[in-house]
């Protein structure tokens, strides 16, 4: 298995290069996955949640520098999930996830100084590949489960909307910035999580894009990063309903 992923990364490597190449390595993984649930029994759940994200560097507009501060956004999905042995499994979770940044400046105008308040909207096709260690309380239904692996993230829309007040003038405005952007990033991401009974889940979550999504100049590394908090249906629960 482990010579069939390098031969596989090896070809990959040959056909992409920097961001196209990570998220193709992510479809790798993706692939191995299904390798690996071959065979095995599959379970499938839904899930919904909300995020607190932001971002690492500054954001660069029109000549403008725009300080990130914390946004709140939310994402909905799926879980496609497989037991690897007693105490592990691993979970392919595709869902579609809003992220971003507010920013509150002081700004230059057309020569006049305004103040700002905007945030940049990013929609996201959010494809994660982890490995889920739990536990199984002996005197309960609950039980415990710690994630990690990684994801690759298809960008799907972006917007930079907000207003700009100058002499007490309201000017609102909503700008398409997706061709700033690159399609694809890529990170990390982890947390834990407690489970009831197979039924419904509670995770909390945290993820790190380590490739650069912004490509205008001057250059911009947003590394956006956010705090998930999430419920989990799965069938036993569903077929309840």
């Amino acid at each position: 298995m482990t010579i069939l992923i390098i031969r596989i990364i090896k070809l990959v490597s040959g056909m992409f290069k920097g961001k196209e190449f990570g998220f193709a390595c992510f479809l790798v993984m993706v692939f191995c996955f299904s390798f690996i649930s071959k065979g095995q029994s599959i379970d499938y759940g839904l899930k919904i949640g909300l995020n607190v994200s932001n971002q690492a560097d500054k954001f660069y507009y029109s000549g403008n520098t725009y300080t990130p501060e914390s946004a709140f956004g939310y994402q909905v999905g799926g879980i496609i999930r497989t037991d690897l042995n007693n105490s592990l499994r691993a979970a392919f979770e595709p869902s579609l996830i809003k992220l971003g940044a507010n920013y509150t400046e002081s700004i230059s105008l057309q020569g006049q100084e305004a103040e700002s308040h905007s945030r940049t909207h990013l929609w996201y096709l959010h494809l994660p590949l982890l490995i889920q260690h739990h536990k199984q309380e002996t005197t309960s239904d609950l039980s415990f489960n710690f994630s990690a692996g990684l994801f690759g993230e298809y960008l799907l829309n972006a917007k930079f909307k907000g207003e700009n007040i100058v002499n007490d003038t309201v000017n609102r405005f909503s700008e398409d910035i997706i061709n700033q952007f690159s399609k694809y990033d890529a990170g990390v991401i982890y947390g834990m999580g407690v489970e009831w009974n197979e039924k419904i889940g509670l995770e909390t979550r945290f993820q790190y894009t380590f490739l650069q999504s912004y490509q205008g100049e001057p250059q911009f590394k947003p590394k956006n990063f956010a705090f998930k908090l999430s419920i989990s249906l799965y069938p036993k629960l569903i077929a309840n309903i």
